[in-house]
Formats: structure tokens, C-alpha cells, sequence
């Protein structure tokens, strides 16, 4: 009987001890995640307490700051209008430095160089025209004809229209000014050898 007390109570200390210290290594364990996770998470209060003024800093970022970023972008763009000044300058010196062609037979002479703007690329056709003052209309009344007849017509009524203005070194700006200068050239030098046009200065 002694014997069997003493293991009797052994076991219910052991059982007493498990009872207490699971719960104890559980609410402790708790307790270190609950502070760890208020830790770790940004506080509400730190955000709330600041003022609507300093918000909307935070969100726009500081005047001084958006000034100033506003003003070297408006640096950067008069510094690119300004790089872009001398090509401008210089294409419109390249316009003024042409050679103006003269006629060697009036009216007739023009007529007769409609035939070279065969010479220009279709692509830029519809653009030319454009260019030197014809209506959509008029462009797609001629769209059915070949594409040498369809360039003499169109140039046919851009003449009527002009009455006296109509001018050739106009059509050859035209080209210059759509990057056809090659067309250009070709179109000068066959008026020139035909004896229709010849350079004003010579």
C-alpha cells in the first residue's frame, strides 16, 4: 500500500505540472506574436495624426518640388525648339536660295512641263496636290484616269485656278517641301534641256 501511494502520487503531480505548464508555454507564445504583429504593422495613428495639408503633400509632393520639376521640363523643351531653330532656319534659307525658272514661251511653257511630274512618286501624289491648293474633290474626280493622265489633269485645273499666279517654281517648292528633290531636280533639268524654262539670273 505505501508503495502503490507514492507512485499514486507521483503521477498526479506530473499530470498537475503538464496541466500548468502547456497552457502557460501557449499564452506565452501568444503573447510574443501578438506583439511582434503590432510591431511589424505600420500604425494607424502615425498616418491619421498628420494633418490634411501634409497629406496632400505626401500624395502630390511638395510645390518647391513639382515647380521645379515643371521648370527644367520647360527648360528642356525651349532647349529642343531651340536646337530645332537652325534646321528650320536653314531649310527656309535652302527655299529662298532656289533659282527662280522663267518661262521661255509664257503659259505654254508650263503646260508643256506637266508631262515631267510623272517624274514624283505615287505615294506623295495626293499630298502634292493638296499641297498646292486643290480640293479633295478635284483629286478624286481625276482617280479613275491613268496615273500620267490623272497628273496632267490635276495640274490642268490647279492652272485654271491660279489663272496668272500659276507658276512653276511654285510646283517645284512643293516638291522640295515633300522631300522630293530628286523629282524635283529631273523635272528643272528636263524643262531646261526641252528649251521650255531657263534660269532667271542666266
Amino acid at each position: 500500500n505505501t508503495v502503490c501511494r507514492k507512485r499514486s502520487s507521483l503521477g498526479s503531480s506530473n499530470s498537475v505540472t503538464f496541466i500548468v505548464v502547456v497552457p502557460l508555454i501557449a499564452m506565452l507564445a501568444i503573447i510574443v506574436v501578438i506583439v511582434y504583429w503590432t510591431k511589424s504593422k505600420p500604425s494607424k495613428t502615425a498616418v491619421t495624426s498628420r494633418s490634411p495639408r501634409e497629406m496632400v503633400k505626401i500624395c502630390m509632393g511638395d510645390s518647391k518640388e513639382v515647380k521645379e520639376e515643371w521648370q527644367n521640363a520647360h527648360n528642356s523643351m525651349i532647349d529642343d525648339s531651340s536646337q530645332l531653330q537652325p534646321f528650320l532656319e536653314q531649310n527656309y534659307a535652302e527655299r529662298e536660295s532656289l533659282r527662280k525658272l522663267v518661262p521661255l514661251n509664257g503659259e505654254e511653257s508650263l503646260k508643256k512641263t506637266f508631262d515631267f511630274f510623272e517624274e514624283m512618286d505615287v505615294h506623295y501624289l495626293n499630298r502634292f496636290f493638296r499641297f498646292i491648293g486643290l480640293s479633295d474633290n478635284s483629286i478624286k474626280s481625276a482617280e479613275s484616269l491613268f496615273s500620267e493622265d490623272r497628273i496632267y489633269e490635276l495640274l490642268k485645273i490647279w492652272m485654271e485656278k491660279e489663272g496668272l499666279k500659276a507658276d512653276f517654281n511654285s510646283l517645284i517648292e512643293a516638291l522640295i517641301y515633300l522631300d522630293q528633290r530628286l523629282s524635283a531636280e529631273n523635272i528643272i533639268a528636263k524643262a531646261i534641256s526641252n528649251g521650255y524654262f531657263k534660269y532667271e539670273d542666266e
